[in-house]
This record gives structure tokens, sequence and C-alpha cells, in this order.
């Protein structure tokens, strides 16, 4: 059997079990989207960008709402195998999109391996650094700081659980395509499993790795693509299975950058999605 097939077939078994859903009426993607047509889109402009730290990577973009009352609040984690070569700018997209429904978002980068500092602890301190920071500015830009959402994309949805679980302000997590299982990304075959090893070595990897760590007490909304050949849906199962309150839906015929892509068929699904958290 096919192993996009299998994975499918997993995800109808284990059912109310593993929280996997399929969202009805979608029309599946034929041509998953890429990096390479993903990074060509122009990205609409943050409100401004403000530094959290004193490295040059401790910064926020930030984009709030113009609706009047208080805001929920988005922080955004991007992916690229934790690597300095890749940063925030896709996550524009979503940002702003996210920012149209009434949202406050926060698009966060931080120090990434080839940055000083960056790895494990460095780069998951500075993800904690700027929810402080940007949760301290709550009555000056407006925000529900009871209303806050995690949003990782990849290794920014390892972060985000992570994140859920050492910070109680946090309500919600949503993982796209997120990396749920550290010591299980490390075997894979390929550059971002290369990356996982070199983020965390050794005793860290307990304490670095979702898998390892009690489930979070926030919601937790994880997505995958049944096409994704970077992170397989696998890992979005395997990690809902730990709780029944854990909702996995699983994007037919999606690739990674599906999930984060305004040219994806699956976008306007995506964002009704995020409505249904505010």
């Amino acid at each position: 059997m096919p192993p996009r097939l299998f994975t499918a077939c997993c995800c109808v078994l284990l059912g109310l079990l593993a929280g996997c859903l399929q969202p009805s009426g979608l029309t599946p993607v034929t041509q998953p989207a890429t990096w390479d047509a993903l990074e060509k889109l122009s990205v609409p402009p943050a409100d401004r960008t403000v530094s959290y730290g004193a490295a040059p990577q401790q910064t926020v973009e930030i984009r709030l709402s113009a609706q009047s009352g208080l805001h929920p609040v988005v922080l955004l984690l991007h992916g690229g195998c934790w690597q300095n070569a890749f940063d925030r700018a896709y996550l524009g997209h979503l940002a702003e999109a996210l920012r149209r429904q009434g949202w406050a978002t926060f698009n966060i980068e931080y120090r990434r391996l080839g940055d000083p500092g960056g790895g494990w602890p460095g780069t998951f301190d500075d993800v904690q650094a700027a929810t402080n920071f940007v949760l301290a500015h709550a009555a000056e830009w407006k925000l529900d700081a009871r209303h806050v959402v995690a949003v990782g994309h990849s290794a920014g949805g390892h972060l985000a659980l992570l994140l859920a679980g050492r910070e109680p302000r946090i309500m919600a997590v949503v993982g796209l395509a997120a990396i749920t299982d550290l010591a299980a990304y490390q075997r894979e075959k390929s550059d971002c499993g290369e990356s996982a090893r070199d983020f965390v070595h050794g005793a860290g990897l307990a304490a670095a790795d979702p898998m390892q760590l009690p489930v979070p007490k926030a919601r937790i909304f994880l997505w995958s693509g049944s096409a994704d050949d970077i992170v397989s849906p696998s890992y979005g199962t395997r990690y809902a299975a730990r709780a029944g309150s854990i909702r996995h839906t699983l994007w037919p015929g999606a690739g990674h950058f599906d999930l984060v892509s305004p040219a994806s068929v699956v976008w306007p699904e995506i964002l009704r999605q995020f409505a249904g958290l505010r």
C-alpha cells in the first residue's frame, strides 16, 4: 500500500481516538504548493517591527486589527528546519489574513541554527521571551490576553507545542504540519532530519521533544497535508492519539506548504478554521 494511502487509512481507523478529521466539501489538492512558488509571492507589509531582545534576530512583526475592542492574539512561529537560511517572511500572508479577521498577529523571529545562541535552548528561550514581550504590551495594543493562540508551521509547530506546555496563557495551539516527535524526526534521512539532530543533543532531547513531555492543557489542533513529504501526517496522527481532546485534521492532497500558501485551494478553508477559533 502506498505510504500516503496508508496514512489516510490509519487516520480513518483511529477515528475519534486520534481526533482525526477531514474537512467536508473540500476540493482535494491536485498540485501541492511548493516552496519556490510560495517564496515568490509578494508579502503584505507589517505595521511595524520591534525588538524584544538585543540580538538582531530577536524581533517581531506586528499587525494590529482596526476593529474595536480587545483583539484575540496569534503568535506565529515559522518553520525552516530551525535553520537561519529560512525566516518568518512567508508567514506574513497568514499574519495579514488573520489580522483582517480581527486578530492581532505577531510574527516572531528567533535565533536559529547558524546564529550565535541558536539551537537548544536558545531558540526556545527566544520564543518565550517574545511571548512575554507581546503580552506585557496587552493594554497598549488592546490585546485580549485571555485569548492567545500559538500557531506554528513545521519546526515552528514543534516550538508552539513546547510553548503551550510551559506558558499557561496559551489557550490553543494550531500546528501546521508540526514536528511533534523530535526523536523520531532525528531519525529522518533528510536535510531537516539532520537539522533536528543538530538542534538538540543527548540529554537535552527529553526537554525539547513534545512527544516526551506531558500534553499541554491548551486546546490543540494539528493540521496535516496527506501529501506532505517533509513532515509526514503520521506525526499529527501519533500525537493526537495521546489525548482525545487533540483534533487532527488531514487535508486531502495537500503538501507541506499548502497550509500556509494563499495560492493553495485549501487557503479559504484554512481561514474559515481560524475564524472558528475566535
